[in-house]
């Protein structure tokens, strides 16, 4: 079922933008994204949704870029439809997972530094440099700004006017995930939408989400395991 929800997934990209299933197809060949199909498929529908809809140039952020896949494909529907993107990420390895993440977390962090190999983007030492040339080759340079840092640190000091009309959440743990929850209150545009990849993969993510609570009135639902919220739709019962 799963295979078969991908194979669909990916003929919907084309559906978007036939570039789009091209685009997509090269980055998961390339292992540039741990996206499925279908996860980047609903980045791709949820910001055409938002530009059929807006009247204004969308303005996109990414926290959590890692290899640079979905910002990729984010940062190629930007180029298209002349909006802006702003990604957040350490660009290294990713900090490493507390308590409030489980066993399982913390396990696959000694995984991370014992057993990935040199290819595993948190161990390629130029990763910024490296990531960057990936998105200017599908999209002009002054549309893409780049914060680098760790959440909890780069985000309280930011005084910025930044409001976003879709937002994707990749940042795995907890302590990462509530930084930018509450960086993002004040930052959304009226009927943004937020995905939030790791929502159903690991504890810290969900954990996160809940304790936040502020986006408990929307309307949500599950692609692949992550989580979509959309802020145009409120609801009266909670995610479970």
């Amino acid at each position: 079922m799963a295979e078969r929800t991908n194979i669909t997934a990916f003929i919907r990209l084309g559906l978007v933008d036939y570039r789009l299933m091209l685009l997509a197809w090269n980055l998961k060949r390339a292992k540039r994204t741990y996206l499925s199909y279908a996860t980047l498929n609903s980045l791709a529908c949820n910001v055409s949704k938002l530009q059929k809809r807006a009247n204004h140039p969308l303005q996109i952020s990414e926290f959590g870029v890692g290899r640079g896949g979905s910002a990729t494909l984010l940062a190629w529907m930007v180029n298209k439809y002349r909006g802006r993107l702003t990604l957040y990420d350490v660009f290294g390895r990713i900090p490493a997972p507390t308590a409030q993440d489980g066993e399982r977390a913390i396990h696959r962090y000694d995984v991370i530094l014992e057993q990935e190999e040199k290819d595993y983007y948190g161990n390629i030492n130029n990763l910024l440099e490296v990531v960057s040339r990936d998105l200017y080759r599908v999209c002009a340079q002054d549309r893409i700004e780049i914060i680098q840092g760790r959440y909890e640190e780069i985000l309280p000091g930011l005084c910025d006017q930044r409001e976003f009309d879709f937002v994707h959440i990749d940042c795995d743990w907890y302590k990462s995930s509530m930084a930018v929850y509450q960086y993002l209150r004040s930052r959304l545009r009226p009927g943004a939408i937020i995905q939030i990849d790791d929502y159903s993969n690991w504890d810290g993510s969900k954990r996160a989400y809940q304790d936040a609570g502020w986006l408990d009135s929307f309307h949500t639902h599950i692609v692949d395991g992550a989580l979509v919220v959309d802020t145009s739709i409120s609801r009266n019962v909670g995610v479970t």
